[in-house]
């Protein structure tokens, strides 16, 4: 009855696996990328805090709320304050993340969830049909042709006639 309900025996709290998953992280990993994927989980933890308080367990996470954390994380400053935390020096600047940053910490949510179904926490991974955000297209190099050159080229040495430290 309990699994007809969507539920299951082993069911986990969200705080208490994503602990056990970032203790897996780092004994398997590189300390810096334990480092990241601990910065993307507090981000995920903080958004299901702010805009999903009512979900606690993993098998409460549903494709929907990936998709929910997919936009919101676009969005709100506020979550990004929240899931960079009080650390000095990181990110005077709040920015908001680029589509290719969220795309990242999908894949990392992603391995998360696939290490819970194999520990048969939960039986369906919420992130297996969520779709990559668009990302902004590359910006393209421009090759200087030769009278651009000789233009760039003049200009440098009249900068380094007037500044004495540059020669060119």
């Amino acid at each position: 009855r309990v699994e007809k309900l969507g539920l299951s025996i082993h069911d986990k709290r969200i705080d208490d696996f994503f602990q056990d998953y970032i203790e897996n992280v780092k004994i398997r990993t590189a300390p810096n990328t334990a480092k990241r994927y601990k910065a993307v989980v507090n981000a995920f933890i903080a958004f299901l805090k702010l805009f999903q308080p009512n979900i606690r367990t993993l098998s409460q996470l549903e494709q929907i709320h990936i998709e929910a954390y997919q936009r919101r994380r676009m969005e709100s400053l506020e979550l990004k304050a929240l899931a960079d935390g009080e650390q000095n020096g990181i990110h005077k600047n709040k920015r908001l993340p680029k589509p290719q940053t969220v795309n990242y910490e999908v894949n990392v949510l992603r391995s998360a969830f696939l290490w819970a179904q194999d520990h048969n926490w939960i039986s369906i991974v919420p992130t297996r049909k969520v779709k990559k955000l668009k990302a902004a297209p590359k910006r393209q190099i421009r090759i200087l042709d030769e009278k651009e050159c000789e233009q760039f080229l003049a200009a440098s040495r009249e900068l380094s006639k007037k500044d004495s430290k540059y020669e060119v």
